[in-house]
């Protein structure tokens, strides 16, 4: 019996951190100015390459419609996230900007953060998802 006892304690220590919880997270967009093109959302769990040059970990994207909108990350692990987004008003799957480099569509970051001389960083756009789900709001900067 003992033997059983210290087997189910054993196989709990590995077995347990792979049954983690799933959670789904949706993005409020309170401020979209029209409905121009798409609002596009890149889920990200490292600051390598946030959030230009690297892979995000997931993609949302949906129709912009003038005022509120909603993008849903659905299944997501516990961790640490951030979040950037783009009002991509002529859908060319990218941020404009103008010859100064100053973006020409909406933008935004987790936590409302803001850069300065460039966009956010990670640290500053960081999240945590736990076992439950999840709602937070990002406005766009126009």
């Amino acid at each position: 019996m003992k033997k059983i006892a210290m087997s189910l304690v054993a196989a709990s220590t590995f077995l347990l951190p792979m049954l983690a919880f799933a959670a789904d997270l949706k993005i409020n967009i309170p401020n979209v100015k029209n409905d121009s093109g798409t609002i596009s959302a890149a889920l990200w769990n490292t600051a390598t390459g946030f959030p230009n040059d690297g892979a995000p970990v997931k993609v949302q994207m949906d129709k912009a419609k003038t005022g509120q909108n909603f993008l849903i990350f659905k299944d997501l692990e516990p961790a640490t996230y951030a979040i950037s987004l783009i009002h991509d008003e002529n859908e060319n799957a990218e941020l404009d900007s103008n010859f100064l480099g100053i973006p020409t569509e909406g933008y935004g970051f987790s936590n409302d953060a803001t850069g300065s001389f460039g966009p956010a960083s990670f640290e500053d756009s960081a999240f945590q998802v736990e076992d439950k789900d999840l709602q937070i709001e990002i406005s766009i900067i126009y």
